[in-house]
């Protein structure tokens, strides 16, 4: 997951002709190249916690199914998941071109994950720098129903054990309860495709 700069030196570089002058490359010659990041999957990426683990650090081969397109990202969502409700099924992958795209489809892909956000805002879990490749139709992304039909919500307490930033890696010391705390359940459902039954509006 790192970057690599290769330079040529002209001086140290002489060609096996007689034919001189030049004997020498006219200049130094430098390019880039990125290694491959860790290979990862949503849920590892998510983790149970406002904050992932891997922030900072370059994936690869991120499977997802197009759930929703904006101009220039795009959410995802793993097919199958891991089973664990603490965890997101679903990221954002942002800065990239979407011409192409098509809800439904099946891609991978490799960028940087970054918490995205400033203050005491929650961040956003995205992936940037990112290139996308296409991987053929894509397993049905069902809805998770939230409430009636579906995953109960926390409806009164929206965070009760709060002793630092959320926004810090490990929640900042607190402890991560979706099945309590409003703030945490929707966390765990962050970037996922959801339906919920009989909205009302107040």
């Amino acid at each position: 997951g790192e970057t690599c700069t290769v330079t040529v030196r002209a001086a140290s570089v002489a060609d096996v002709d007689a034919d001189d002058p030049p004997d020498n490359m006219a200049a130094d010659h430098s390019f880039s190249f990125s290694t491959l990041g860790l290979p990862a999957t949503i849920m590892q990426i998510q983790g149970a916690d406002h904050f992932s683990a891997l922030a900072g650090q370059r994936v690869s081969d991120v499977p997802g199914v197009v759930t929703a397109i904006r101009p220039n990202s795009f959410y995802m969502q793993d097919a199958t998941g891991d089973g664990n409700l603490s965890t997101s099924d679903g990221i954002l992958v942002f800065g990239v071109t979407t011409s192409t795209l098509t809800v439904g489809s099946a891609v991978r892909v490799n960028g940087r994950v970054t918490e995205f956000g400033s203050g005491d805002n929650l961040r956003v879990t995205e992936l940037d720098q990112a290139s996308v490749t296409p991987a053929g139709p894509g397993t049905p992304i069902a809805p998770t129903v939230i409430g009636q039909g579906g995953r109960t919500q926390p409806t009164v307490v929206i965070e009760n054990d709060a002793s630092g930033d959320l926004n810090a890696p490990g929640e900042g010391g607190n402890v991560f309860d979706p099945a309590q705390d409003g703030i945490d359940f929707y966390e765990s459902m962050e970037g996922m495709l959801v339906q919920v039954n009989n909205a009302a509006v107040v």
